[in-house]
């Protein structure tokens, strides 16, 4: 009908903003990303990490690679902010030495596994999502292809046969 608001296949409104879905249904954000994108608001303009850490092992180990990532990219620009959930000891962010990383409040929606790492563009849009334990070669590549290798890091290309060097040598 003319003059009528667009819709997918579903039903559901078309967005009207820069970046819809390309095919015939739209993806509706989930709730944590919704938040994580509200949450960073005033960080747009930059790339983040955002992570939903508990109590536990696995998050505790995400952490230390969070650590790590906002020291080799935060000249880049990378922001990186968690939010602790469930039953976490309020000492727990000064026991784990933050540092420089942001504390965030919890979404009010539940995450679906703790940890869980957002990787968020400067215009807000998740671009990446793990749910779990994050493996530090999967972050660290992801990095390094959407946010550039870390200042003062030579750039590594593939070759047919093997890696190259920045001067362009085996």
């Amino acid at each position: 009908m003319p003059g009528s608001e667009p819709h997918d296949a579903l039903g559901a409104p078309a967005p009207t903003g820069a970046a819809p879905d390309i095919g015939a249904i739209e993806r509706s954000p989930r709730a944590d990303e919704t938040a994580a994108s509200a949450a960073f608001d005033r960080l747009r303009g930059r790339w983040a990490l955002v992570s939903h850490l508990g109590a536990d092992d696995a998050s505790r180990s995400q952490l230390v690679f969070l650590q790590s990532a906002l020291e080799q990219y935060g000249e880049r620009g990378l922001a990186v902010a968690v939010g602790l959930h469930g039953d976490v000891p309020s000492t727990l962010a000064s026991d784990w030495n933050l540092g420089r990383i942001r504390m965030l409040e919890p979404p009010p929606a539940s995450v679906d596994a703790l940890p869980t790492t957002l990787l968020v563009r400067p215009d807000g849009s998740v671009v990446r999502r793990w749910e779990g334990f994050a493996p530090p070669a999967d972050l660290g590549l992801t990095l390094r292809s959407l946010v550039g290798p870390p200042i003062g890091s030579p750039a590594v290309e593939l070759a047919a046969d093997g890696l190259v060097g920045p001067d362009g040598t085996p």
